[in-house]
């Protein structure tokens, strides 16, 4: 065999083996006309398959669509649905991400999946998806088979969609990780704006993203958080879109702050006391007592109950006070009645176990919801 033949022998060969390989992997094709001579594959491209691809592009554009006005939903609600209030309630209309110990975090994948079914159903209701959901970022649905007939057969398509949303839910990990960080680090801290300036992440906010003002409400904080990795998604006219996160935190302590500016004078039998009101606590435990060891005490714990423990000579008091809601000031004050004047509580004690010549110490507490703060100093009256 010369080589125009061979090569002749070799081409025929090569589109018998084509032509078979193409039937036999259009699996999807049923009822080929048997009067196809040569124009059939081009018509089958462009009445099936063509046609297909057009739906499925028309659906994705619906789908991304779909995914980016729910990230920017989400975003703007803390996690939450449009319209749904945390379990922890709301700040200025903004849902908490926690109330005092108790996290309230947004589920975010499953309101995501449950919300985009939703939504694609009344958008495409032609198409029945089952599992939805997003992959990194990809917004993705699972549907059923369809097919398409024309003059050139039946082609069978799987109606399932996937779309770039440019936009991950991942970022929710870093949100809730700085959450975590804040509660900790300022939870505690009396001056909280401080702490918070402090020890915020760049993108975090105070109120609004651009225009940032702190607001308080007892001890609950509204934050706008712009996307940690700079996140953008287009509405369905194009426009990009920075993605932006409103929530409020809770930094209300485990216990109540302790009284650490305290004033104390001594005249005869009677002990004034003077301390800055603490206007979260409910009320205050003055404690005053002759034994010398109390300062080193407080130094060694500032557990009230176990400041005493190694109390062997003296005496230990406690006078229970009540927070004064409004100022009721006056000049002469009486001993035993609580007054607050300027922002300061003042409570005058008469008790015959003092004695003028001698040293006394007092300490203050304050007390919340039955929880008493730590006793962190003892002020020497003599």
């Amino acid at each position: 065999m010369n080589n125009k033949a061979r090569v002749i022998w070799w081409t025929l060969f090569i589109l018998i083996i084509a032509f078979g390989i193409f039937f036999s992997s259009t699996a999807f094709v049923k009822q080929i006309p048997k009067s196809v001579k040569g124009t059939w594959q081009t018509g089958f491209l462009k009445h099936n398959v063509l046609q297909a691809e057009r739906q499925l592009l028309a659906d994705e554009a619906v789908a991304r669509n779909i995914g980016t006005a729910l990230v920017l939903e989400l975003a703007g609600n803390g996690g939450f649905r449009k319209g749904e209030t945390s379990r922890c309630g709301k700040i200025q209309g903004v849902n908490a991400w926690n109330r005092n110990a108790e996290l309230c975090l947004p589920e975010i994948e499953e309101t995501f999946s449950a919300s985009a079914l939703k939504k694609l159903q009344e958008k495409i209701p032609n198409r029945k998806y089952t599992a939805v959901g997003t992959d990194a970022k990809f917004f993705y649905a699972l549907g059923a088979k369809e097919d398409i007939n024309s003059n050139y057969g039946e082609y069978i398509f799987n109606t399932s969609i996937s779309a770039d949303m440019g936009y991950s839910f991942s970022e929710y990990k870093v949100l809730f990780t700085d959450a975590f960080d804040l509660l900790a680090q300022c939870n505690e801290e009396k001056n909280l704006q401080s702490c918070l300036e402090k020890n915020r992440r760049a993108y975090w906010r105070f109120t609004d993203c651009e225009k940032e003002e702190f607001k308080i409400q007892e001890r609950r904080v509204v934050f706008c958080v712009r996307s940690p990795s700079s996140s953008t998604v287009y509405d369905y006219q194009g426009k990009e879109i920075p993605v932006k996160y409103s929530l409020t935190l809770d930094f209300t302590p485990e216990k109540p702050f302790p009284i650490e500016e305290l004033v104390v004078e001594k005249e005869g039998m009677e002990l004034s006391v003077r301390f800055p009101q603490d206007p979260s606590a409910e009320g205050y435990k003055i404690y005053y007592t002759d034994w010398a060891g109390a300062p080193v005490a407080v130094q060694r714990t500032h557990n009230p109950a176990e400041v005493f423990e190694t109390k062997t000579t003296g005496f230990v008091e406690v006078r229970l006070l009540h927070n004064p809601l409004l100022e009721n000031c006056v000049k002469e004050k009486m001993a035993g009645e609580v007054y607050l004047c300027e922002g300061e509580i003042y409570y005058l004690i008469k008790d015959s176990q003092i004695i003028s010549d001698e040293t006394y110490y007092v300490g203050v507490t304050s007390i919340k919801e039955e929880k008493e703060s730590g006793l962190t100093t003892f002020i020497l009256a003599k």
